[in-house]
């Protein structure tokens, strides 16, 4: 059985929902898949009674027992430390530390030949390069950092792959841009910002931030760039009683315009978003057993570019 070290940054509720979901299917994927995942929770805060930069999470009653102070901004481990804790074989990074500046944590995990998973749209506006590294190869997921963890991620790679040109994006991520899975919520005109630009470059683009155009829509906000339109609502739950506020995006392509493609959920929890870090885990592992992946280490080790 193939056993495989995940890295998990942060320590808010949507790293610990991660862990603890991993925790629960390990048995259910040794048994189907043949392989399982060995945790370590990197806080970056204080760890009573424990020390190093990472702890091995074990168990569930582990993960309770752990008293992790908050993190505190900009304390990252080294990369030697995170490095370490991977071991020799490549290994899985998730970054939801959505207060941590990991970009350059995150570039020397990829060029040392581990694979990302992305809970935070953080590092995905960083500069266009850093993008391109970050999701190239297939070894950098971001399915939790998109839409609130809904499978758009994967539907827009899967109709590209199948030479299905992707015309326009349009989101709406529900009431205030749905951002209060993370601590603290992001502002409504940053949170439909920042997606907007996610999806733009996911579809090819290489604009930055800046270029996205923010206005205030009916009480709420929408961000314009290339074919992608992102909103948020104004309403709250509560503003419309009985109401079941969803988010949901609108995927047109040459194939799918009359009607364009669906894809609907309930707003983001830290559920569901370690749900989605957990599906882009099993495309990862079962990417790596492949017959014909090439080894990445010997790629990105020379300093070459990652396609």
């Amino acid at each position: 059985m193939r056993r495989r070290t995940v890295a998990i940054l942060g320590s808010g509720h949507v790293a610990r929902a991660a862990a603890r979901l991993i925790l629960r299917r390990d048995a259910w994927w040794a048994g189907r898949e043949g392989f399982s995942f060995r945790v370590h929770s990197i806080p970056g805060g204080a760890i009573a009674g424990h020390g190093g930069p990472g702890l091995w999470v074990e168990t569930e009653s582990r993960l309770d027992a752990l008293a992790i102070a908050p993190p505190t901004p900009g304390v990252l481990p080294s990369v030697e430390d995170l490095l370490g804790l991977l071991g020799a074989e490549p290994g899985i990074v998730v970054d939801a530390s959505p207060r941590w500046q990991t970009t350059s944590l995150l570039l020397e995990a990829v060029r040392r030949g581990h694979a990302i998973v992305l809970a935070s749209d953080a590092p995905l506006i960083a500069d266009v390069a850093s993008f391109r590294i970050l999701t190239a190869d297939r070894r950098g997921r971001c399915e939790a950092a998109v839409a609130g963890g809904l499978p758009v991620a994967s539907a827009l790679e899967s109709a590209l792959d199948g030479g299905d040109p992707v015309l326009a994006v349009d989101a709406d991520l529900g009431p205030h841009g749905s951002s209060d899975a993370w601590e603290p919520p992001l502002a409504p005109p940053d949170r439909v910002a920042r997606q907007a630009l996610v999806l733009d470059r996911l579809l090819g683009g290489d604009r930055r931030l800046e270029a996205v155009q923010v206005a205030p829509e009916d009480g709420g906000w929408l961000a314009t760039v290339g074919s992608v339109r992102v909103r948020a609502a104004a309403a709250t739950p509560d503003d419309v009683p009985g109401a079941r506020p969803r988010a949901t995006v609108t995927l047109t392509t040459a194939l799918q315009r009359d009607p364009p493609l669906q894809i609907s959920g309930p707003l983001p929890s830290p559920e569901r978003l370690a749900a989605a870090v957990l599906r882009d885990l099993l495309a990862l592992a079962r990417e790596e057993d492949k017959p014909w992946r090439v080894d990445r280490r010997s790629r990105a080790g020379a300093g070459q570019a990652i396609r």
